[in-house]
């Protein structure tokens, strides 16, 4: 048994499940119901969802994120871009192993971590990764390779230590970072 009630999991329609959730959330609002079938789907991002029903602020954040982008496809590509150009510039530096086993921890554990998609940005990055590719949700990263450049930083704070990202890193606002890697 999962960690929804079965009348959510098995509900008749979607806008009921979604009624239910939203009650056992004490959401205030209605639930976008990409969230709903995302919790229905995914059982790491229903727990996450549980255990942020007393922090309104991450909860609104983490059921927002199920909703499909719609940005270009040519955003994702722009970020890694701009990433492997800041990464050059630092010396090709890659993080020590115990980070990198670390960070990849975290990001297995973080409910913003999900299957990389099928659009035109990842396909070549499957190729290379393999079709298991998994990016972050909120800044579109291949998760893998984000945690072995060193210089890279979680654009998620640690619900847990706000003076912390979710690597349990110091925490960099992703508003402070130079918006290009020679600034």
């Amino acid at each position: 048994m999962g960690i929804l009630p079965d009348e959510i999991t098995n509900s008749t329609s979607i806008e009921r499940a979604a009624e239910r959730l939203r009650e056992l959330l004490h959401f205030e609002g209605s639930l976008p119901l990409a969230a709903v079938k995302k919790a229905i789907e995914n059982e790491r991002y229903a727990t996450a969802l549980m255990a942020m029903r007393k922090n309104p602020e991450l909860l609104e954040r983490l059921l927002a994120s199920a909703e499909p982008r719609n940005e270009p496809s040519v955003g994702p590509a722009t970020n890694a871009a701009k990433s492997i150009l800041k990464w050059g510039m630092k010396g090709l530096e890659v993080a020590k192993p115990w980070i990198i086993s670390k960070r990849l921890a975290a990001c297995k554990t973080c409910p913003f971590e999900e299957p990389a998609p099928d659009g035109l940005s990842y396909r070549g990055a499957k190729l290379v990764v393999g079709q298991a590719a998994r990016v972050c949700s909120v800044c579109g990263c291949l998760t893998n390779t984000k945690a072995a450049m060193a210089h890279e930083k979680c654009p998620e704070k640690d619900p847990a230590n706000p003076d912390t990202s979710r690597w349990g890193e110091p925490w960099v606002a992703p508003d402070s970072k130079p918006r290009w890697p020679w600034s």
